[in-house]
């Protein structure tokens, strides 16, 4: 049931502030100015009884007794991932963090509070010395990747006729992609002498698959990007920076769907062929490749370094008899 103690309660207090600020902010700049002239003289509510409001239905979720058998259990937190945010400065983010940590952390809930501001005030207001680490940017991984379907050689598409537009641009996301964020944060990673780079390669790494001709070439241009960074930071930089990448077999996702599953579900001609490849008979889950990025990145991979490291069911050393 709800109690007056909420009224009282330290973070109910901090998140209407927060949604003070919200609600100042939609009154003066929001395109839904008229709407919320019409709610407050409807119900003669100012911004802050609204943020008040809204703090003590925050609140009571979290508070609210459950139905279990004992009558004790309460309703279970209703988001995993909290984001306070706002386009300023000054405006009480880090308070609300801090405090809302706390209060959670209180309620026996687990927390894990991520500061990435360069200014760790709420590293230092949770009581951790903010000057014993150098920053937050310890690992770099370089995701982004694709094809196109227009630089895809098909049945109604051949080579001659690819489009070099589509070609280029797959190079741009898989490797000048790789390369630009490589610079950016790869000179933070050689200021503080420490830190770890995961490219993601493919199975296109290691043998041209037939059809993606601007894809593999992407991806074996990645591998090479790999081994030479990994090389050069510690030759120019220091030792204690490591630049691999996993070389992921074939995974069911949007970008290669149209090649390998028909619209019925069953896999098409190619899909059946890279199963038949495949020793354990399947597809991979995306999920599946973040065990081997955290070992990367762990102290148990300390002396892996320029490996690109596959991630197949068994694809890349099988070869069909």
């Amino acid at each position: 049931m709800f109690h007056v103690k909420h009224f009282a309660s330290l973070y109910t207090l901090v998140i209407a502030l927060v949604l003070r600020g919200v609600m100042f902010h939609v009154k003066h700049h929001s395109p839904f100015l008229h709407i919320a002239q019409k709610f407050r003289a409807k119900f003669f509510l100012f911004p802050v009884e609204i943020s008040l409001i809204c703090a003590i239905l925050f609140s009571t979720i979290l508070e609210w007794p459950g139905s279990s058998r004992s009558g004790k259990r309460r309703v279970s937190f209703l988001a995993k991932i909290i984001a306070i945010v706002n386009q300023k400065g000054g405006v009480g983010k880090t308070t609300t963090c801090v405090n809302l940590t706390a209060v959670l952390r209180e309620r026996g809930k687990r927390v894990l509070l991520c500061d990435f501001d360069p200014q760790a005030n709420s590293t230092s207001g949770m009581g951790v010395d903010k000057t014993v680490s150098q920053g937050v940017y310890d690992v770099l991984i370089n995701g982004a990747g694709g094809n196109k379907k227009q630089a895809t050689v098909s049945p109604e598409l051949d080579f001659f006729h690819l489009d070099v537009d589509a070609f280029k641009w797959v190079f741009d996301l898989n490797v000048t992609g790789a390369v630009l964020t490589t610079m950016v944060f790869g000179e933070l990673l050689a200021k503080q002498g420490t830190g770890n780079v995961i490219n993601i390669a493919s199975m296109a790494t290691y043998h041209p698959l037939t059809n993606t001709v601007a894809y593999c070439g992407a991806k074996a241009a990645v591998a090479n990007f790999t081994e030479w960074m990994a090389t050069h930071f510690n030759q120019n930089y220091s030792k204690n920076i490591r630049v691999n990448a996993i070389a992921p077999g074939f995974l069911l996702t949007t970008q290669n769907k149209f090649l390998m599953q028909k619209e019925d579900g069953t896999p098409t001609d190619r899909g059946q062929r890279v199963l038949n490849k495949t020793p354990m008979g399947r597809y991979g889950d995306p999920e599946e490749m973040a065990g081997p990025v955290i070992w990367l990145c762990s102290e148990a991979a300390s002396f892996v370094n320029g490996a690109v490291i596959p991630v197949d069911g068994g694809f890349s050393s099988f070869w069909g008899i």
